[in-house]
């Protein structure tokens, strides 16, 4: 695409690789813990949709609401309200979500209009919306009240897993890209790296865990968590192409999932 065509047409598509992995990584969780069900089709639907319009809304925020970035706004909204309207209308016990998602989209939209939409509280703010997604997608695969109270512990265990993850993401990706060559950035990296890791394992070495805690599979997290940690140190600060470092943060979404769906 021509820069020229660019100008024209701004805000369509996301700019960040690997915001597709966190968007998709909390759902996916979701469908695999709750066995899957048709009523996730429209929820994936509801949710890409939803999620265009919020990125093309912030960066509508962001330009100070120019007229050339309205577009999107208003075409990805209007994709995204009736699938949403369906979705409560199948599901209208899904709503109890609604406070905590309008809640973190307006805090969102507020760090972008102020300009401070690379901020590490907005990352924190949005990381959290898209964990929570894990949730939802679990309670749409179950009938109304059909879930049981291990299977949620569960799955926020897992949703947990999942913020953690994302969130260490978020400062290992500003070491490589925007914050590269500041070693705060790479101390905060590492170190947030290390203390979830000592954290994973000292509950796994734990003799007995709270139902819907699991031994091997807190185990595995550490492990995980471990490898997460060598690389926040191994590749901090060095010139990978934003591309490279997405589709590294895509790899490693899908081997956190295998994690969750051998979690027993």
């Amino acid at each position: 695409m021509s820069a020229a065509k660019r100008r024209r047409s701004p805000g369509w598509m996301p700019r960040q690789h690997g915001a597709w992995a966190m968007l998709l990584l909390p759902l996916a969780a979701g469908v695999v813990r709750s066995g899957g069900d048709r009523i996730h089709v429209l929820l994936l639907a509801a949710c890409l949709a939803g999620y265009l319009a919020f990125q093309a809304a912030g960066r509508w925020a962001t330009s100070g609401f120019r007229s050339r970035y309205r577009a999107p706004v208003f075409a990805y909204g209007s994709l995204a309200a009736p699938l949403i309207l369906a979705l409560v209308l199948v599901r209208a016990d899904l709503l109890v979500w609604a406070p905590v998602f309008i809640g973190c989209a307006l805090l969102s939209l507020l760090f972008s209009w102020r300009r401070r939409d690379r901020h590490l509280g907005n990352d924190a703010v949005t990381i959290l919306a898209a964990s929570l997604l894990a949730l939802v997608a679990y309670q749409a695969g179950y009938d109304p009240g059909g879930t049981i109270e291990v299977g949620w512990r569960t799955m926020w265990a897992v949703t947990a897993a999942i913020f953690a993850y994302l969130f260490g993401t978020a400062l290992y990706v500003k070491t490589m890209i925007r914050e590269r060559g500041r070693s705060g950035y790479v101390w905060a990296s590492v170190g947030y790296h290390t203390v979830v890791t000592a954290l994973a394992a000292a509950i796994a070495l734990r003799p007995a865990l709270p139902p819907g805690l699991h031994h091997r599979a807190v185990a595995t997290l550490a492990v995980f968590f471990a490898v997460m940690t060598v690389r926040a140190w191994a590749l901090a600060g060095r010139p990978i192409r934003p591309l490279a470092v997405g589709l590294g943060e895509i790899a490693s979404s899908v081997a956190l999932l295998a994690i969750v769906a051998l979690w027993r």
